[in-house]
């Protein structure tokens, strides 16, 4: 079943009845209260609108026209119809109820719909801007005093929707080609223009029309879930079907990752995508599940349920498409050992063999010192380097097999704010010039907020990622910490606190003390 939504931004509001300036503001009727909104836009005081579907809840195909809508309807100068049977009613009642001089508006005939396609015509934008030149034309029209209004109205309009275009314009470059599945066609214009690749049109087609799914429909719906062959599932909030409701589940329990250590839940209710070329900074307290996460996405940690892909294929060990830098580098610093052994070391498939390396071994050694700029530090003996200089060396074994995706497990952990600084330079530039995903994890945002561009924060058993803006609050934070938690910004910086406690700064100094770190290398 389909039923008329709340569009968010630019298309959406209720009806909208302006308290008329002028004396004889021009009659609107809209049969839906999106397309009442944007009537409402244009024509300001000098008109008033009436829409007939007002709420979200409001069944269009079980409407029943009274009185009341026969009457506005006789006194209107405009009336605006989506078309393509989403209001049949509303065309019924136009043909019974001629009016000398009324301009009629059906959005579908503007661009070019007919019977049998998508009637959710709001999701288009083209469709959209075509019924607000239709209106003002009919306005400069019927009111040719103020038609200088009536275009600013037009111009203002178009203009918010200049925002939408860039948006959709942005998640084409990010998501096109992204398969996804959907309950009903509902979304499918702005799937169209993104580019998403809409699995089992069937289901959503035979939901949209009030028909039973067939049992091929569903079960290639269900595969698709279970075999996590999508990137997400879209459907109507509104809808009720038992069946669609099963199906939201469904995918639910498929896409929450719960990984379980000793009998505890470590993360129970996380689900989110990194996408490709993405500098995601991994935050969240002592025994949140950072580098249990990390693990798992190497496939050396099973998930209790739901499932980690990595470049759409399940994770196994050994993925040649990921670079890991593991948090528990301990460094045989007494044995007389280079920079470059330690990263042929990793080259080799060993600890620290000597194995002779091939030309093209070499290059490829080469290659990864280079991109972190170790070439010097690689001649130098292991006791020589700073804290700084050694997370470089192992930073650039991360890059041998040329990953798409980084895991860099705490590369933070006892460096001074210089050192700090310039491995996250080095991580973003990799990021930039090698053109690969990085989930680095840290115990503070600080050294990494202008950095990234979306923090991942667990706690509490789940994940919550976004910018840091959205995130890094004191409600999101509260509810990972399990305590009452305040966030405050100054500039740049930002200090979790609970009461006195800076629990970002205090987790990492605790760490620190724990492993024996020294600062300042």
């Amino acid at each position: 079943m389909s039923r008329s939504p709340l569009v968010a931004a630019t298309f959406a509001a209720s009806a909208l009845i302006a308290a008329p300036a002028f004396a004889d503001p021009v009659r609107i009727v809209a049969a839906e209260n999106f397309y009442g909104d944007v009537a409402g836009q244009i024509g300001g005081d000098a008109v008033t609108v009436v829409s007939i579907l007002s709420s979200p809840d409001q069944d269009p195909h079980l409407f029943e026209a009274s009185a009341e809508t026969a009457k506005a309807l006789a006194e209107a100068k405009i009336v605006i119809v989506n078309g393509v049977d989403y209001d049949p009613w509303m065309e019924k009642l136009l043909g019974a109820h001629k009016a000398p001089g009324r301009k009629e508006i059906v959005v579908a005939k503007l661009v070019g719909r007919k019977a049998g396609d998508n009637p959710h015509l709001w999701y288009d934008p083209d469709a959209v801007k075509a019924a607000a030149k239709a209106l003002t034309a009919d306005l400069d029209a019927i009111d040719p005093d103020h038609r200088a209004d009536y275009d600013k109205g037009e111009a203002q309009f178009l203009d918010s929707l200049k925002p939408l275009d860039a948006k959709i314009a942005d998640m084409r470059k990010k998501y096109a080609g992204a398969p996804v599945i959907a309950s009903e066609p509902v979304f499918g214009y702005q799937a169209g223009l993104i580019g998403l690749n809409v699995h089992n049109e069937k289901f959503a087609l035979a939901v949209m029309n009030n028909a039973e799914p067939g049992a091929s429909e569903v079960a290639a719906f269900e595969s698709d879930l279970k075999g996590h062959k999508v990137k997400a599932m879209l459907y109507n909030a509104q809808a009720s079907e038992p069946a669609v409701g099963r199906l939201v589940q469904m995918a639910k329990d498929n896409s929450n990752v719960t990984i379980r250590l000793g009998g505890r839940d470590i993360l129970s209710t996380a689900s989110f995508i990194v996408e490709d070329r993405e500098f995601i900074g991994m935050l969240g307290a002592n025994g949140a599940g950072k580098t249990t996460l990390m693990r798992a996405t190497l496939g050396l940690t099973p998930v209790a349920s739901g499932a980690i892909s990595v470049l759409d294929q399940p994770v196994t060990r050994g993925h040649s498409s990921i670079g890991y830098m593991p948090q528990n580098r301990g460094l045989a610093l007494g044995l007389r050992l280079t920079g470059y052994d330690v990263v042929a070391s990793a080259a080799i498939g060993a600890r620290f063999g000597f194995a002779r390396l091939d030309k093209a071994m070499r290059r490829e050694i080469d290659w990864a010192l280079d991109h972190v700029d170790a070439r010097d530090l690689a001649r130098r003996s292991l006791g020589e380097l700073s804290g700084g200089e050694r997370q470089r060396l192992l930073l650039s074994q991360a890059l041998l097999g040329r990953p798409r995706l980084l895991l860099l497990d705490e590369p933070l952990i006892s460096l001074d704010p210089a050192h700090q600084k310039g491995v996250v330079d080095i991580a973003r530039r990799l990021r930039d010039e090698l053109r690969v995903a990085i989930v680095f994890s840290a115990h503070e945002l600080n050294p990494l907020v202008n950095a990234i561009d979306r923090v991942l924060y667990l706690g509490a058993g789940a994940a919550v990622i976004g910018p840091v803006d959205e995130v890094v609050t004191g409600p999101v934070l509260s509810r990972l910490y399990g305590a009452e938690i305040e966030v405050v910004r100054i500039k740049d910086r930002f200090f979790v606190m609970a009461g006195d406690v800076d629990v970002e700064r205090d987790a990492h100094r605790h760490e620190r003390g724990d492993h024996g770190h020294s600062h300042g290398e």
